[in-house]
């Protein structure tokens, strides 16, 4: 969108992902390990290896990739070990939540647009 600002309308349409993003990663022919609805307690990345505690147990990977919820992240529900580098936990502290609402509206015929 901010590419095309410029030209008071915006390129290409809105896309909904109907079944989620899950369905990118389950086409690939990789070993991905992907858990979904899994509450993370602990991550421990200390060691060569990360450390992960669950409510469904733990598990130990080579790196992770951690989807929290805007508002769990700053609430220190996770404990890190070591802790955040300063860097990143100034950024996690920074974060804040929005509201944005995006309204589309179709009509039959164009008006207010001169030909």
């Amino acid at each position: 969108m901010a590419t095309s600002w410029e030209e008071d309308q915006t390129r290409g349409g809105g896309a909904v992902s109907v079944g989620g993003y899950l369905p990118l990663f389950q086409d690939t022919n990789t070993d991905l390990d992907i858990r979904l609805s899994t509450a993370v307690s602990s991550i421990n990345h200390a060691a060569s290896e990360v450390q992960v505690a669950t409510n469904s147990g733990e598990f130990t990977a080579d790196s992770v990739v951690i989807t929290l919820p805007l508002g769990v992240l700053p609430a220190g529900t996770v404990s890190f070990n070591p802790a955040l580098p300063l860097k990143q936990q100034s950024a996690v502290d920074n974060l804040g939540i929005g509201l944005i609402n995006k309204v589309v509206l179709k009509f039959k015929n164009r008006f207010g647009i001169p030909d």
